[in-house]
């Protein structure tokens, strides 16, 4: 069970290698992470900064199982974050993260979805019509599931308050095209009918100049030899993308798009403006969801 913690944040008071399962911190910092044990975790971000502009180099996401004085044992590598080197004064913080938001957005209340339907319980069934076989729904089951809609009304207003502004939550599937290539992220099918994978959360960002604007892909190709990495807005958006400057993309970092080296370019057929970077070789798993947030110029 995941465990949370508001507004702590510490830094590392000993180096740790990228092999490394126990981090060290001050006692004091150590000891609010309480309640863990058996199955119980935080979910900690490491962080390097930029000591002159404060911008964020590199994170690494850890599960934290078990604090002994100032010793905080962790799982290293979390959400395909990377292993990484870290210097004693690292910052070190509990954060929200796009799988923990995953985890909220696939949950439902009583836990699962309906598997079966039976008559009773406020439900008429004709047996003879698998396709469509409730024929009746009782007041009382009516008010039921008026109630759970509520509930998920909440809880995806819940997860979108947890979104960054001008951020997507991604959550990525996958498409083999080769023994060495294929694509993962995320891809709306477009014209309707061609095939789409992975989704997104929210589906649209506010675009300066236009207002409410769809994001159609966020995804990245992986090649035999390096990997690109591309998003795109629905409908031709060339006159209005210069207002975003760059990209944060959770596991590849910061895209601006004054370097986007596969430039900004308006597809025809499928009818979205995209804009396209070369990185490097990059694992994003099926299933696994990240952010992606746009910069706008002031």
């Amino acid at each position: 069970m995941q465990l949370f913690i508001n507004y702590w944040s510490t830094a590392l008071t000993v180096a740790a290698t990228a092999e490394a399962t126990q981090l060290s911190v001050a006692p004091g910092e150590a000891a609010k992470l309480t309640g863990l044990g058996g199955e119980a975790y935080y979910l900690l971000t490491l962080v390097e900064r930029d000591p002159t502009t404060q911008v964020e180099l590199r994170r690494e996401i850890v599960k934290a199982t078990a604090v002994s004085g100032a010793l905080v044992t962790v799982a290293r590598d979390q959400e395909a974050s990377g292993a990484q080197v870290w210097d004693a004064g690292a910052l070190i913080e509990a954060r929200v993260t796009a799988g923990t938001l995953q985890q909220l957005q696939n949950s439902t209340p009583g836990g699962g979805g309906v598997t079966s339907v039976e008559a009773g319980d406020g439900i008429e069934v004709d047996s003879t019509n698998p396709a469509a076989p409730v024929v009746a729904l009782s007041a009382d089951m009516l008010n039921w599931l008026n109630a759970l809609d509520a509930q998920v009304a909440v809880l995806t207003g819940a997860v979108a308050g947890l979104i960054p502004p001008d951020s997507v939550l991604v959550t990525a599937g996958r498409v083999d095209s080769g023994p060495d290539t294929y694509q993962v992220g995320y891809f709306r099918g477009w014209p309707a009918g061609t095939d789409a994978f992975g989704s997104l959360f929210p589906d649209t960002i506010n675009l300066p100049g236009v207002g409410g604007t769809a994001v159609s892909m966020a995804k990245v190709l992986q090649m035999e030899e390096g990997a690109e990495f591309y998003v795109a807005l629905l409908g031709d958006q060339t006159a209005h993308v210069s207002a975003i400057t760059s990209l944060e993309v959770q596991g590849i970092g910061t895209l601006d798009v004054s370097t986007a080296d596969i430039g900004v370019y308006y597809d025809t057929g499928t009818n979205q403006t995209e804009i396209g970077w070369t990185i490097g070789a990059h694992d994003w798993a099926e299933g696994l969801g990240r952010t992606v947030t746009f910069t706008f110029a002031p």
